[in-house]
């Protein structure tokens, strides 16, 4: 078989197994790999969740907030949270799936609107990502800790391009979550 033919087989099993997310298909393998489900859900959904604070965060140099670029985060969010949730369907619920979605259209017009420097701006946008993690979200302390920690700083702090938050943030919040589930399902 030669590598075309090896290639096109791979589609062919991908497009089974992932159906219309099967252009994430290579990153699904390698973790699917490398953790088991419930680590990988959680992971998952907090790197999704940090990842989605982190494009919505303000630009340095902008005061005015950049419409499409926020639409089309929500897009790209949306997107990958489906992705995940239609492989691991066991772990992530339907009705967690949708409330990352509502989640993502609860805070769509916060993030649109007004000063985000405005103290009452930011408090606001705060008490909705904790009304919503304490409503729905993770049930384990310590990883409802540890994201409260990194939201109060990405959002409380807005000195960071969303750029920064994914390269420096986001791997080291991954670390720290992956050990406390490790301890954890031990």
């Amino acid at each position: 078989m030669d590598i075309r033919q090896m290639q096109r087989k791979q589609k062919e099993a991908d497009e089974l197994k992932f159906g219309r997310y099967k252009n994430y298909a290579p990153q699904l393998r390698n973790v699917m790999k490398r953790r088991d489900k419930i680590k990988v859900a959680l992971l998952v959904e907090t790197g999704v969740m940090i990842k989605t604070l982190g494009w919505c965060g303000v630009w340095k140099e902008k005061q005015k907030i950049d419409q499409q670029a926020v639409k089309a985060s929500f897009a790209h969010c949306i997107a990958l949270i489906l992705a995940w949730g239609n492989i691991y369907s066991v772990v992530i619920s339907s009705e967690r799936l949708q409330g990352h979605i509502d989640f993502l259209m609860a805070l769509k017009p916060t993030f649109s609107k007004g000063n985000r420097e405005d103290p009452e701006h930011q408090a606001e946008l705060f008490t909705t990502v904790l009304a919503f993690l304490d409503d729905k979200h993770f049930d384990k302390n310590e990883v409802q800790g540890l994201l409260h920690q990194y939201i109060a700083f990405g959002i409380l702090s807005l000195r960071l391009t969303p750029e920064e938050i994914e390269k420096n943030y986001l791997e080291q919040t991954t670390k720290n979550i992956e050990a406390i589930l490790n301890e954890s399902y031990s």
